[in-house]
């Protein structure tokens, strides 16, 4: 049994799977980032102290520190990152749009946002 076509639905169901800041391409970007970092798999879990909804830790392995930041609350935020001297780059968002973004010190946190930031040691 065949079920008839949608052009309106299908087009609009590829633009979503191929658009850059979709579910799927997040999914594919922290698929990535797990293969290619192997801080992620196999490193180090530190814990980093933080304030009201977030959550952050650290992954080490060799030479590579990930600091992974988490909002879990349904308000904007900011997170500051100790030493504060401390760089990175996002590596992903879940909202795709930060990407490269270079931080140091204090980083705003959207509602519901997640942060992968590699640490420059």
């Amino acid at each position: 049994m065949t079920f008839p076509t949608i052009p309106a639905f299908s087009l609009c169901l590829e633009r979503w799977l191929t658009s850059m800041t979709s579910l799927p391409e997040l999914y594919r970007q922290l698929i990535w980032l797990r293969r290619e970092e192997r801080a992620l798999g196999i490193g180090d879990y530190i814990p980093v102290q933080t304030k009201g909804d977030l959550l952050a830790y650290r992954r080490e392995h060799n030479n590579t520190s990930l600091l992974i930041v988490l909002n879990l609350g349904d308000e904007d935020t900011s997170f500051t990152q100790a030493p504060a001297c401390m760089k990175g780059r996002i590596i992903p968002d879940t909202n795709l749009k930060r990407k490269g973004e270079l931080v140091h010190g204090r980083q705003p946190v959207k509602a519901n946002e997640g942060l992968v930031i590699k640490l420059q040691l």
